[in-house]
């Protein structure tokens, strides 16, 4: 079944009503300075003003510098640090077989040597991440990516979709770029793109990407595996998606070969489909058609907020007005794109703030989602609609839905078995992992560096800034950095002479993860 995703040709994102957000002409601009009243310590006193202050500008910003000369004079002043980007990996990394440009022979270079010679954003002298001024850490960065999602291609990026068929009468919607009356299928390379939570083709960061990749001087083909019921596609049987459901991505892979057999493939993830993708990788191992993977804003670890959890609370304390519902509003538009669904259930449920501000109008957002396509959901008898009705929290609405859809015992069985941490040893194809140090969402303690330089396949790179899915740049008009050095290290291993193994039943989704979940959930 083929339909063209026009909705996706240029769409922006959620819509936010500035005015109301801010509350200036709605009233509500009251809320930040109540949270000045709950401060009872100057340090507390400083910390609202420092978030608030920004937080308020964000929108005004962008307009205000190109007319205000001294403004934008002495932001210049103000130039952040460069945030180096650090790369972690084993002493004897895999070697690449590229051809020598020169004699036309095939040679082979390890990984870093690679990498250092093509993708000079990633492992060059000037491989650094300078952040807009005005986003000078993680919540601003992460906020910016959310409430202003706005178009950051430039133009727009069109996709023809296909839905294809699952073994359980599912549907997975797969939005293809460039549309097949321009590029018919072919032996072009193709990047294969997996979003985040609640996420889609339509998300700025995967447009921002295949605006480059797709197009001059790089030339590539992408597919976008929506997960099931995202991006406006139907649910048809009562199942949604989970950070370790990976049988859904071997299904759309099984078709996907089966369309250009003689392509090299490789893929990409973001936040949630960045923990599918590495646990997937480390589930097949060398059985796997993709040539190379890309990881970015990876949670990793599911379960380490239960005994490493930060509790310290007092910035989040004083943000809140109890009884309001300007910062639910807030946080419901704010997060709800670039919230990872396990690891933050964990962190939030820990502290009385997290708890009953965070997690709770997450969770709402959540169960909006659910929603929508609660008619088939509910046909699931397992599900009890009053336990989804009441769940609070992230963790209640995982213990409601997700642990039951899933066959789970306990939501910590689900955490356990969903944290791609354990996989990552595994991987057998070269892979770059991607993540900001201050990510609040995936959470640099959550880093598998051990792991990572375990692995002779696996190349971390970290920046201490960036949030989650931001790494924004620029004084006015910001865009992404991180499009640079990941579109750089897409062509690199593209154009090497890696190849994609024949096809066969283990690569096109026969088997499933069973028999590592048997060894690994304890």
């Amino acid at each position: 079944m083929v339909e063209k995703a026009n909705f996706c040709s240029n769409v922006t994102g959620p819509r936010h009503n500035s005015t109301f957000v801010y509350g200036i002409k709605e009233g509500h601009m009251d809320y930040p300075w109540r949270a000045l009243e709950t401060a009872s310590h100057p340090r507390e006193i400083s910390e609202v003003l420092a978030i608030f202050i920004p937080i308020l500008m964000l929108p005004r910003l962008p307009r205000l510098l190109p007319h205000h000369h001294a403004l934008r004079r002495s932001m210049s002043i103000m130039h952040p640090l460069a945030s180096p980007v650090n790369l972690i990996h084993n002493q004897k990394p895999v070697h690449i077989p590229v051809k020598d440009r020169e004699t036309g022979r095939e040679t082979k270079k390890s990984l870093i040597e690679y990498v250092k010679e093509t993708c000079p954003d990633l492992a060059g002298e000037h491989a650094q991440f300078v952040p807009t001024p005005w986003l000078f850490n993680g919540h601003l960065q992460t906020a910016y990516a959310s409430a202003f999602n706005k178009s950051q291609t430039g133009s727009e990026v069109m996709y023809e979709r296909k839905l294809i068929d699952t073994p359980d009468g599912g549907q997975i919607a797969l939005d293809w770029t460039p549309i097949l009356t321009q590029k018919p299928f072919d032996d072009t390379p193709t990047l294969v793109v997996l979003h985040g939570l609640t996420g889609g083709s339509h998300e700025s960061y995967v447009r921002g990407l295949l605006e480059i990749v797709t197009r001059s001087p790089y030339n590539f083909r992408a597919v976008v595996v929506n997960f099931r019921g995202c991006a406006e596609s139907k649910l048809v049987t009562p199942q949604l998606y989970s950070g370790a459901y990976t049988d859904d991505l071997r299904i759309a892979l099984r078709y996907i070969r089966s369309e250009i057999p003689n392509a090299k493939l490789m893929a990409i993830g973001f936040s949630l489909g960045s923990n599918v993708l590495v646990k997937y990788l480390g589930e097949e191992g060398d059985r796997t058609p993709f040539i190379a993977g890309i990881s970015v804003g990876n949670p990793f670890d599911f379960l380490w907020w239960v005994t490493q959890g930060d509790t310290d609370t007092s910035i989040l304390y004083v943000l809140v007005h109890r009884g309001g519902s300007w910062y639910h509003w807030e946080l419901d538009n704010l997060m709800v794109h670039y919230i990872q669904l396990n690891i933050s259930s964990i962190l939030l449920d820990r502290t009385w703030v997290g708890k009953n501000v965070y997690s709770h109008s997450m969770c709402n957002s959540l169960k909006a989602s659910f929603a929508r396509h609660a008619d088939m959901l509910l046909s699931n008898p397992e599900l009890d609609s009053t336990s989804i009705a009441a769940a609070r929290t992230l963790r209640e609405f995982d213990t409601a839905v997700t642990r039951v859809v899933f066959g789970y015992d306990t939501v910590n069985d689900y955490y356990r078995d969903a944290s791609s941490s354990r996989f990552i040893t595994r991987v057998r194809v070269p892979l770059l992992c991607l993540n900001a140090v201050d990510d609040p969402i995936a959470a640099g303690e959550c880093i598998p560096y051990d792991e990572c330089r375990f692995n002779p396949n696996v190349l971390l790179a970290t920046t201490s800034q960036g949030g989650h899915l931001g790494w924004f740049e620029g004084l006015v008009d910001p865009k992404r950095w991180c499009i640079k050095p990941l579109s750089q290290f897409i062509a690199a291993m593209l154009e090497s002479n890696l190849e994609s193994p024949p096809v066969d039943g283990a690569a096109n989704g026969a088997t499933t993860d069973s028999s590592l979940k048997s060894q690994l959930r304890n």
